[in-house]
């Protein structure tokens, strides 16, 4: 394997014997693999050129696979790729661990016999996706755009935007995306006019229905682990329960997993492949109301998603102390949550003055051990939310805003921090991504029936 100044060039070799088809003793070289750009940032593409020896050769069958992004053959080239890398730099593997980059596999058969070249990608870097604005000139309001960035390398800014499209290079618009932990796709909410569904589109803009015609509302998608299902809300039986579907394909008919007469929202599936059949979700009850209000209190609580049943209780918010812990985020161990908690002050017994922010715990610790990520912002003006963990689970990127954001709905932008499990202050002050006038507007509408909001943002 040779690099040159812009392109990695790998050899393939074919096996022939005089006299014979298929495998012999002699190996002779048949075509160079030529790959553009053999280091690119996560989302990015490249170009794979097979340059075979001879005409012969030429005629010889190519196939070309990966393993996270996605390889499509050029229209009108038999011998040019172009290869879509993942939106994360690196996955988890079965056993739950972090692997990088990405491998090609160039395959080269005679019709007898085939032979094998694999090429390592290294990929760099980290990927968030984002709803900008909301048209509110449109009958659909609830769709915003669409939004790809990178975060650059020093973790400090976001650069690179660009619109999420179909392969027919249309921007998408909808809500609540999430990035597949293997970064092949993203799932996001979509409201064609009657209620909403649940849709997929991966790195080349290739797009799924995975809720197809059913009617009602479908909402807040969340991955597996293994990325082959996705796990949201429905209210299709009545109430918002939860609901499993094989992403693979087109067509499959969702998996009920609970059947309560509570409302269910924001469900996070345990990314861990250790833990992966638990779902954290947000669920409220009519008979426990804040006392000032009379508004249904939100919990978080872990369900089992094989039994479809409530294991345990996360979070302990009572009438008069707290209206809602909602939008949980799993850090990558699958240890930890991050949380929207809306209520008094932290210590402050008094319901005058309600704030928001961003609460921490470990999902095996006792009910209420939850603790502000930030103590040192106690004004009741600023207003944290959506909280989501960086890949490498040391940063926390959140919503922030001040005066003009309410439970439910509003504008904010991206704040980021350092997370330290255990830590009373943070380490640092939260910096603000893409300071300036290229600030992308993250928006969340109140609508009837999205009880709290959506999720406008995510990060692999």
């Amino acid at each position: 394997m040779k690099k040159f100044s812009s392109f990695l060039s790998a050899g393939l070799l074919l096996a022939s014997m005089t006299g014979c088809t298929g495998l012999g003793a002699t190996s002779l070289m048949i075509a160079s693999i030529n790959v553009m750009k053999p280091t690119l940032n996560v989302g990015d593409m490249t170009d794979i050129v097979i340059d075979a020896r001879t005409a012969a050769f030429r005629n010889l069958t190519y196939n070309v696979i990966c393993g996270r992004g996605r390889v499509e053959r050029v229209a009108g080239s038999d011998n040019k790729y172009r290869y879509y890398a993942p939106l994360t730099s690196r996955s988890p593997n079965a056993q739950g661990n972090m692997q990088e980059g990405d491998t090609l596999t160039v395959q080269v058969s005679d019709g007898y016999d085939s032979k094998v070249q694999q090429v390592a990608v290294t990929l760099t870097g980290s990927t968030m996706v984002m709803v900008q604005g909301g048209d509110n000139n449109t009958s659909q309001p609830e769709n915003g755009r669409l939004l790809v960035a990178a975060v650059d390398s020093s973790g400090t800014s976001l650069t690179s935007f660009r619109a999420l499209k179909d392969a027919m290079k249309n921007e998408l618009r909808g809500t609540s995306p999430v990035i597949s932990p293997d970064g092949r796709k993203v799932a996001y909410v979509y409201y064609p006019g009657t209620g909403s569904q649940i849709m997929t589109v991966d790195v080349a803009g290739n797009v799924v229905n995975l809720t197809g015609n059913a009617t009602g509302f479908n909402l807040d998608p969340t991955w597996s682990p293994s990325s082959h299902e996705l796990a949201f809300v429905s209210d299709r039986g009545g109430s918002y329960d939860l609901y499993r579907v094989n992403s693979d394909q087109q067509g499959n008919q969702p998996i009920r997993i609970t059947n309560t007469t509570v409302q269910e929202r924001h469900p996070a599936w345990n990314p861990h492949m250790a833990k992966m059949n638990y779902i954290a979700v947000c669920a409220n009850t009519t008979s426990l109301k804040d006392l000032n209000t009379q508004q249904n209190v939100w919990n978080i609580f872990l369900v089992d998603v094989s039994k479809g049943t409530y294991e345990r209780q996360l979070t302990g918010l009572i009438p008069d102390k707290g209206l809602y812990a909602i939008e949980p985020s799993w850090k990558t161990d699958g240890e930890f949550l991050a949380y929207t908690y809306y209520g008094p002050m932290y210590n402050n017994s008094s319901n005058s003055q309600p704030f928001q922010r961003i609460y921490t715990q470990r999902y095996t610790e006792s009910v209420g051990s939850g603790m502000p990520l930030n103590l040192a912002e106690t004004a009741p003006s600023v207003k944290e939310s959506n909280p989501v963990w960086s890949t490498n689970g040391n940063e926390i990127a959140y919503l922030h805003s001040v005066d003009n954001y309410q439970p439910g709905g509003g504008y904010g932008e991206l704040y980021r921090q350092t997370y330290t499990a255990g830590a009373t202050t943070p380490d640092r002050p939260p910096l603000m991504w893409q300071q300036g006038s290229n600030v992308p507007v993250i928006w969340r509408r109140p609508t009837q029936n999205e009880l709290v909001g959506c999720r406008p943002v995510d990060w692999k």
